[in-house]
């Protein structure tokens, strides 16, 4: 078990909140990969992508291991997950 003791009562709550989180990030992504606007991924690499690099900095920041305010961080981030959640033109050009 990842998770200390004190958290197994909440935990089928935290899973259910997390499932339907899931869900709606799912709803909304859905006509934007229709359009073309984001890459078709599988779901578990979606979220993995849009989610994991601000929650590791979160970890870092609320640990006080990191030295970059959560502006800059902020900002960095957002330009990151856009980049690896957006397509590509067709005829290689950066449309950020």
């Amino acid at each position: 078990m990842r998770q200390a003791e004190f958290l197994a009562p909440t935990d089928e709550a935290i899973q259910n909140v997390n499932r339907a989180f899931v869900k709606q990030v799912a709803r909304w992504f859905e006509p934007h990969i229709k359009a073309r606007r984001l890459r078709e991924l599988p779901r578990d690499l979606t979220i993995a992508l849009l989610l994991g690099p601000s929650q590791e900095f979160t970890r870092q920041y609320l640990t006080e291991q990191s030295k970059t305010d959560i502006a800059s961080a902020s900002e960095t981030l957002a330009e990151a997950t856009w980049r690896a959640l957006k397509t590509e033109p067709e005829d290689g050009s950066d449309t950020n």
